[in-house]
């Protein structure tokens, strides 16, 4: 006896249902493992940029864009995760108009995920702030840099940490535009926050030293700026490895205060060690290589000139 056309064509459907249900899982398992190998690599590029070693984090980090795009999409979550971080590394080698077009790519997904990822988006305006600030481009940098003051305050509330490091972020992109006294005011009080929930040594207290040290340089009050270089350079000293590139930016902005206070010879140990720093992590025509070794050779000139020390 033969089943009914009607049993069959469901028997059929069923079959199709059961195949195609199969290669959903099959499409599933695959996203997963792609996923799993996008999120390794980018936690890797992570500590690679988070080391200064940002040739190896750009290694990892551009094959996980191209699987991300590939196995998971052009506007998935992680694959804004991915170019955020590519765009870290892009600021990082002065290659701005690329790591622009990461940022933009990763805040436009990053704005779309905002309700289930309210802080994404606020991760990326802080890094675009930077990015604009680290090219000079201060105006621009100020409006990226307020907005994630208020996504992030909108979030957690205007007294949490991460709240402060955008403040932070904020201070020296007023600062670079003359707004001096509201830059200050807002380093001083992160500054405050970092200690009270850290401690006395953590990395963005070190770069909030940084910048506030170099509002009172700036102003000319030495004896205010030195003390906060000292404790900004040791902090780092003591959270970094020998040869990371922040410890020589902060070490050459001592030494140009020693230069500019009339103590060549300090200028000329510190600029030379930041130089060093640099030049092997970025190579000779990287903008702040050129800037430390213009740095170096003011302090050699002013040491030639000075007449030595009385015994």
């Amino acid at each position: 006896m033969t089943a009914k056309p009607w049993v069959a064509i469901a028997i059929a459907a069923m079959a199709a249902v059961m195949v195609f249900a199969t290669a959903g899982a099959v499409r599933d398992a695959r996203a997963g493992r792609a996923r799993s190998e996008v999120e390794a690599a980018l936690a890797a590029g992570l500590q690679e940029i988070q080391a200064g070693r940002y040739r190896e984090a750009e290694g990892r980090l551009r094959p996980a864009l191209a699987l991300a795009e590939r196995s998971l999409g052009e506007e998935d979550v992680d694959t804004g995760q991915v170019l955020n971080a590519l765009g870290m590394v892009d600021k990082y080698t002065a290659r701005f108009d690329e790591g622009r077009m990461f940022y933009e790519r990763a805040l436009v997904i990053a704005e779309r995920a905002n309700p289930v990822q309210p802080l994404a988006a606020a991760d990326v305006l802080h890094n675009l702030g930077g990015l604009e600030h680290a090219r000079g481009h201060c105006a621009e940098a100020e409006p990226f840099a307020r907005r994630a003051v208020e996504v992030r305050a909108a979030a957690l509330g205007t007294d949490h940490v991460a709240v402060a490091a955008d403040r932070a972020a904020l201070a020296p992109i007023l600062a670079c535009q003359g707004k001096d006294d509201e830059a200050a005011s807002l380093l001083e009080s992160a500054i405050a926050v970092f200690d009270r929930t850290y401690g006395p040594q953590h990395a963005d207290t070190a770069v909030a030293l940084n910048n506030l040290a170099a509002i009172y340089q700036g102003r000319g009050q030495f004896d205010r700026a030195e003390p906060l270089y000292r404790r900004a350079l040791a902090i780092k000293e003591a959270l970094l490895p020998p040869d990371h590139p922040d410890i020589a930016r902060t070490a050459n902005n001592l030494a140009v205060l020693y230069r500019r206070s009339g103590r060549p010879e300090e200028a000329v140990a510190l600029s030379a060690r930041a130089l060093g720093i640099l030049d092997r992590a970025f190579g000779p025509g990287h903008p702040e290589v050129v800037a430390v070794r213009a740095n170096l050779e003011r302090a050699r000139r002013q040491q030639s000139l000075t007449p030595p020390a009385s015994p």
